[in-house]
């Protein structure tokens, strides 16, 4: 499972298959930011579950409405307690926050963490390349043509790298160029995005390098763009 599945589990978790409970629970064990929003949703359900206490109506309230009997003093139909106000105004600002969450989420990445579990659902998978490697004389600008925004290549040979071949991929709710290295026989993987997409504090040119799941991941910053390679 991956964020965006997460997600979409937590949104209908009541009425999700009882096997993806499972996989929502491993996740969270490796994703810091899906737990954090988890237990945000728990305590929002406490909240409204602790707030919205059912009470007996005040007598007559159901023959005063249906005789439309207009009331002199409107709060004597409300007798209970409205102590429950303070625990919804907070329920009220997480829904905005968990609302916010989601949409920051899908249009960019707060972790490297966040983004290495993305990208890493794309480097182990067996789609089939757009391009093979020499089958395209002008690579920045096959992307382009298909982005709409210019996209640099880094030097990877320099690096013993050999290109494959490569294709668009989505990257949650971002476009991303892709391509695929070999090093010996190892696959290798580079992913490229508009730099604005990451929204971690990141020092341009300065390499983040982070192990996860058996892979090793490299985050950088270079030429307005965020570079994710995966080896």
């Amino acid at each position: 499972m991956i964020c965006m599945e997460f997600k979409e589990w937590l949104i209908d978790r009541a009425f999700a298959e009882a096997g993806n409970a499972l996989k929502a629970r491993n996740h969270m064990q490796k994703c810091p930011d899906c737990r954090k929003l988890y237990e945000l949703d728990d305590e929002l359900e406490g909240l409204i579950r602790r707030g919205m206490i059912p009470v007996e109506a005040p007598p007559g309230l159901g023959k005063k409405i249906e005789m439309g009997i207009n009331s002199s003093n409107p709060k004597n139909f409300f007798p209970w307690s409205w102590s429950f106000i303070p625990a919804l105004a907070i329920a009220g600002l997480l829904v905005l926050f968990l609302n916010s969450f989601f949409d920051q989420h899908g249009g960019g990445f707060y972790s490297f963490e966040q983004l290495g579990n993305v990208a890493l659902q794309d480097h182990v998978s067996t789609e089939a390349l757009a391009f093979v490697a020499h089958e395209v004389a002008d690579i920045p600008a096959w992307y382009e043509a298909k982005m709409g925004h210019a996209v640099s290549l880094p030097d990877m040979a320099a690096r013993g790298f050999t290109l494959v071949g490569g294709r668009i991929c989505k990257l949650g709710n971002c476009d991303a160029a892709y391509l695929t290295y070999r090093r010996g026989n190892k696959k290798v993987s580079l992913f490229i995005l508009p730099a604005a997409d990451a929204k971690m504090a990141m020092e341009p040119g300065r390499p983040y390098i982070l192990t996860m799941n058996g892979n090793e991941f490299e985050f950088w910053k270079a030429q307005g763009q965020l570079h994710n390679l995966i080896i």
